[in-house]
């Protein structure tokens, strides 16, 4: 893996220092069409995550809009390098986006990759909190019954997240911290996988992103015992926010596109209307809302890029001040 991550990170560098394209002083030409080829949406994660969802959502509806190929493609494997190499390497044409979020951010605040740097944010799509879920079997329906379980068997329960560093492994962490208990990371390479051994009763408890979530606690799969915002959603009126045991604990995702920093600034304007205005529809708005997700208003690129750079730091901070390592 360490191998890996410094292999990509000389890509990375090389992409960063390449000159940027010179602009062209002849007369004002009449923009190019946008989309002028099919579009490409890269997931850092296996299928079935919450970014997987709502980029497959997404891509349905910019079809119809564009009337141009999108394709969804789902790239797993070390903690999303992979994903990312292959987005910063794309051809910087606008065409080619990384969907995600905290997965994302997550390499500024481990150091892998200047985030801000080599991609430029897009578009944000959706924001939702977490789910704190419990396998079935386990005898905890609220986060009071959770932290006395958790500490009568101190260091037996285990949790699960799409692998280590990701903002599933840093809120467990956070929530640990919160309530005074230690318990177990157990990593995966993907949300799925993780998902699937949370419903047999391999690990006991996960945060797990509100769309791919939902519909697991619908069929009674697992069980869910609080949201990670500071308020209740919509959704479920009757589960408890974190916070309302734990004061200020929140664990929210963002998720949005991003591009090569050398993309077109006219493509990236383009995607970020017509996505934005996508997010907005009726039965968009719907889907998101029945899981507990929400569609912000509208917002600028450098608005997207600011709200990026506050989370960086914030959980930069976390892991400074708790000396947490991607290898821990």
């Amino acid at each position: 893996m360490k191998n890996t991550i410094k292999t990509v990170g000389a890509l990375f560098a090389l992409a960063l220092i390449a000159p940027p394209a010179v602009a062209q002083t002849a007369a004002p030409q009449k923009p190019a069409a946008y989309p002028s080829k099919p579009v490409r949406i890269i997931v850092g994660n296996a299928a079935g995550g919450g970014v997987d969802v709502i980029g497959r959502l997404l891509s349905a509806k910019l079809v119809e809009r564009w009337n141009s190929p999108v394709v969804v493609e789902n790239i797993a494997g070390g903690n999303g390098v992979i994903a990312l190499d292959r987005a910063v390497q794309a051809t910087p044409d606008g065409h080619t986006f990384i969907a995600g979020g905290a997965s994302i951010e997550m390499h500024a605040v481990y150091k892998r990759f200047d985030v801000l740097k080599g991609l430029s944010p897009v578009v944000q799509m959706s924001t939702q909190p977490y789910l704190l879920v419990v396998t079935s079997s386990l005898p905890a329906a609220n986060v009071k019954e959770f932290a006395a379980l958790a500490k009568a068997r101190a260091g037996q329960l285990n949790y699960a997240t799409a692998g280590i560093g990701s903002s599933g492994h840093l809120g467990s962490e956070m929530f640990n911290e919160a309530l005074g208990v230690k318990t177990t990371h157990i990593p995966y390479k993907g949300s799925g996988s993780a998902q699937a051994d949370l419903i047999n009763g391999r690990v006991h408890f996960m945060f797990i992103s509100t769309l791919s979530g939902m519909p697991l606690v619908r069929k009674g799969s697992v069980r869910a015992i609080a949201v990670s915002g500071l308020k209740r959603t919509a959704a479920l009126p009757d589960l408890p926010a974190v916070a309302e045991t734990v004061p200020e604990f929140e664990m929210n995702n963002g998720y949005g596109l991003f591009t090569s920093i050398k993309s077109p600034q006219a493509a990236i304007l383009a995607a970020n209307r017509d996505v934005a205005q996508i997010m907005q529809m009726p039965d968009m708005q719907e889907k998101l809302a029945a899981d507990s997700a929400e569609a912000p208003a509208p917002q600028t690129p450098a608005d997207y890029r600011s709200a990026v750079q506050k989370r960086i730091v914030k959980w930069t901070k976390f892991v400074e001040d708790n000396n947490i390592k991607p290898e821990d």
